[in-house]
C-alpha cells in the first residue's frame, strides 16, 4: 500500500499581509471605542463619587447651621464630609487616580511634605512633613474644594478680596452655577476672574487639555490651574454644584462659573506665550 501526501498550500506574503491589515483596521476601530467607553465609564463613577460628596456636604451644613468649614491647615474638610458619609475612602477618588495612589504614598514616605496631583494621580496633603513620622498622617484625594466657600478667616482673604467668601450657604444666590467640589490637583484652590489660561509648556509641569499646568500653583493669580484637569485630553471636567447637580464642562467654561460673591465671568482668559 502506497501512502499519498497531499501538499496543503500555505498562505502567501500577501495573503498574510491582507490578513495583518484587516486585523489592523478592526484595532484602529475597537480600541478607540473600548477607550470611549472606559472614559466614559469613570467618568460616571467620577460623577457618582461627586454627588454622594456633595450629600454629606449637605448633611455637613445642615448640622451646623448652613455654615461652611473654617480653613484649618491641621483638619482637612474631607476628614469633615467623613463623619457624615460611610465610605468617604472610596468617593475621595477619581477612578483614574487610584492607580496613583501608591506612587504619592511612596513619594511621601521617601522625600516628606506635600504632594500635588494630576489626571492621573491623588495629591496627597501631608498633616506630618517628616518621612520619619512613623504615624504617616495624610489625606488623600482627587478632588478640591472651592475656597470661597470656607467660614472664618484665612490667608486669602486680604484687604482686596475680604468680601469674596460666602461662609455660609445661605449667602449663595445661584446655587446652580456656584462650584462647590470638583476634580483638582490640590484640596482646595481660590479661583479669581482675573486667573490666566494655564501655561503651554513648563519644565515643571503635567499635562492637561493640550496644556501644561505647572506643579505647586499657589500664587493667587494661578489658582484656577489647579481645576484646570482633563483626562484623554476631552477639554472637559465634572463639577459639583452647590444645589447638589453634577455637570460635565469645558474647561474654559469654569472661567464663567459663580465662584465667588462679586463673580464676574471671564470669556476671554488670558493665554499665557508659550515656553519652548
Amino acid at each position: 500500500m502506497m501512502l499519498r501526501f497531499v501538499h496543503k498550500r500555505g498562505f502567501t506574503l500577501i495573503e498574510l499581509l491582507v490578513v495583518i491589515a484587516i486585523i489592523a483596521m478592526l484595532l484602529s476601530i475597537i480600541v478607540p471605542a473600548l477607550n470611549k467607553a472606559k472614559l466614559y465609564a469613570s467618568r460616571v463613577v467620577e460623577q457618582s463619587n461627586l454627588r454622594s460628596l456633595g450629600v454629606a456636604l449637605h448633611a455637613f451644613l445642615n448640622n451646623n447651621d448652613y455654615e461652611f468649614f473654617r480653613y484649618n491647615t491641621n483638619n482637612l474638610w474631607l476628614a469633615e464630609l467623613g463623619y457624615y458619609v460611610d465610605n468617604v475612602d472610596e468617593i475621595r477618588y477619581s477612578p483614574r487616580t487610584a492607580s496613583g495612589i501608591e506612587e504619592v504614598v511612596g513619594a511621601y514616605q521617601n522625600n516628606g511634605g506635600d504632594q500635588w496631583g494630576s489626571n492621573w494621580r491623588p495629591w496627597l496633603w501631608a498633616k506630618s512633613a517628616d518621612p520619619s513620622d512613623p504615624t504617616k498622617r495624610y489625606e488623600l484625594g482627587s478632588f478640591g474644594l472651592n475656597g470661597w466657600l470656607y467660614s472664618g478667616t484665612h490667608q486669602q482673604l486680604d484687604a482686596n478680596h475680604r468680601n469674596f467668601s460666602f461662609g455660609k450657604s445661605t449667602a449663595i444666590k445661584n446655587t446652580s452655577r456656584t462650584p462647590a467640589i470638583l476634580n483638582s490637583n490640590w484640596p482646595d484652590a481660590w479661583p479669581r476672574g482675573d486667573n490666566a489660561l494655564p501655561a503651554w509648556q513648563s519644565s515643571d509641569s503635567y499635562e492637561t487639555g493640550g496644556r501644561e499646568c505647572t506643579l505647586g500653583t499657589s500664587a493667587n493669580n494661578t489658582m484656577m490651574f489647579r481645576f484646570y484637569l482633563d483626562a484623554a485630553g476631552t477639554n472637559k471636567t465634572n463639577v459639583l454644584y452647590m444645589d447638589n447637580s453634577v455637570e460635565t464642562i469645558d474647561l474654559q467654561d469654569l472661567f464663567m462659573l459663580s465662584w465667588h460673591q462679586g463673580y464676574q465671568g471671564n470669556s476671554n482668559p488670558a493665554v499665557p506665550p508659550r515656553q519652548l
